[in-house]
């Protein structure tokens, strides 16, 4: 969930946040502080305006090398989910699983991340 998203940023004014940015360089943040709009273990900000509610969307598994990646912006705001998947996927059958998520951390780095990356 990011603040560039129209119903997450209504939803933000109607619980009383604001979503502004730093600069013209940064990401679009809630409260001057979260470039996410919903997380879990963070309360720093109001439960109303940033909740720990996430979307669970249900796939049914239609291969052996289908996966889940579960990340922080540090990852999102570098890369797309397609980007994610691809970077994975070209890599699953041939490499150990903490290979590839170190493979994808370094590869966020280079894109200049800055956020946290877990």
């Amino acid at each position: 969930h990011k603040s560039d998203n129209p119903n997450e940023e209504e939803r933000i004014h109607e619980a009383g946040g604001h979503i502004t940015q730093k600069s013209s360089k940064d990401v679009l943040r809630v409260e001057r502080r979260l470039a996410m709009t919903r997380v879990l273990g963070d309360f720093s900000i109001d439960k109303n305006i940033v909740p720990p509610i996430p979307d669970i969307i249900i796939y049914p598994r239609k291969s052996p090398t289908a996966f889940i990646v579960l990340a922080s912006d540090g990852i999102w705001n570098v890369m797309s989910n397609e980007q994610v998947a691809s970077f994975i996927f070209h890599r699953i059958s041939t490499t150990k699983l903490n290979q590839i998520a170190s493979q994808l951390l370094d590869h966020c780095l280079e894109k200049q991340s800055h956020d946290n990356m877990s």
